[in-house]
């Protein structure tokens, strides 16, 4: 899924020159994307914390899934970013 959100921010930054309006569209598909993550990233937790005895592995697990997240995060400061150049021009 992230990728999926690097990849509309592609398309957000190439919109931009072109036609800004379907940068601000693209936003809404990006805030989508990281609101499928935020909520994956909380059934992970869970079933991490639910089925992982080892609290090492756990850790692992809720490191590596945290980064995903916030991946997702940094891709939505980056689409609000974008929003906020298209709103401008």
């Amino acid at each position: 899924m992230v990728v999926e959100a690097i990849f509309k921010l592609n398309e957000m930054a190439r919109a931009l020159s072109i036609n800004p309006s379907s940068t601000i569209e693209l936003a809404h598909e990006v805030q989508n994307i990281e609101r499928k993550v935020d909520n994956s990233y909380r059934k992970v937790v869970i079933k991490a914390l639910n089925e992982i005895p080892n609290t090492k592995d756990l850790l692992l697990v809720k490191d590596a899934v945290e980064g995903i997240e916030g991946m997702a995060d940094k891709c939505q400061a980056a689409s609000d970013s974008l929003t906020i150049l298209a709103l401008s021009m």
